[in-house]
């Protein structure tokens, strides 16, 4: 992880929403080094299509600095929220890391697709959108893995171990409330 080094090393800054730009043109006009990995998305308008960039990972930006040197100045600036941190301390990226991804963002500029995916959990209520049990609402009890999940169905008073595919259901936030 990190120790009171004199090397300058990667780190994570989560950023306040849409602010990711922002913090890199502050970085670059104090010299500081940064990496902001942006990706090309095609987007509607109500008149035309237009090919915007966007950070491949929403809020976060990664700046080279000494950690205990630099943190207070780089959490000054706005937009900056805070440093990543893992076990009670600052996450130091491996160079490896950040090069992985620079060469990625390079080669296969156009084959890059990050999606944030909801996290199901216990207690959450769901739409089941397709397949067997289309339409019935239903209630998260326990997720097993990435694809099963236990849910109880409401009047049955059933708990059923189900293989749902994750695409397939609405969270209730997005429906109403009418539970």
């Amino acid at each position: 992880m990190i120790k009171n080094s004199e090397d300058y090393e990667w780190f994570a800054l989560y950023t306040n929403p849409r602010a990711e730009k922002k913090l890199k043109r502050l970085f670059q006009e104090r010299k500081i080094e940064c990496f902001l990995p942006l990706i090309s998305k095609k987007k509607k308008w109500s008149d035309r299509w237009k090919i915007i960039e966007e950070p491949m990972y929403p809020s976060y930006i990664f700046v080279k600095i000494l950690f205990f040197q630099d943190r207070v100045k780089i959490l000054q600036l706005p937009g900056a929220h805070h440093f990543v941190f893992y076990a009670g301390k600052p996450y130091v990226i491996p160079d490896e890391d950040i090069s992985l991804v620079q060469t990625f963002l390079e080669t296969f500029p156009d084959k890059i697709q990050t999606k944030i995916e909801e996290k199901l959990t216990p207690g959450e209520k769901i739409l089941i959108k397709e397949g067997p049990f289309t339409g019935y609402h239903a209630e998260i009890i326990r997720k097993k893995n990435e694809e099963q999940i236990i849910v109880k169905f409401p009047g049955l008073n059933l708990m059923t171990s189900v293989t749902l595919d994750i695409k397939k259901l609405q969270l209730e936030d997005n429906l109403g409330s009418d539970f």
